[in-house]
């Protein structure tokens, strides 16, 4: 009974290694690539609020 809970708890350590490792890869890359994510985030924003202003201000007048 005892090497079943021994080999659960190694299964269930390996389980939150590969976590963390997941966890330290994904802090990583978010700190290497926050510049171009905020960019390519304000682009998107700055082009979402430019067509919303055309469509309201350029051509809801005219029709």
């Amino acid at each position: 009974m005892s090497s079943k809970k021994k080999q659960a708890e190694l299964r269930e350590e390996k389980g939150w290694e590969s976590i963390d490792k997941a966890v330290i890869k994904s802090e990583s890359f978010l700190e290497k690539y926050t510049n171009k994510i905020l960019v390519v985030i304000g682009i998107g924003v700055v082009f979402a609020c430019g067509y919303m202003a055309y469509q309201n201000f350029y051509i809801g007048p005219k029709t």
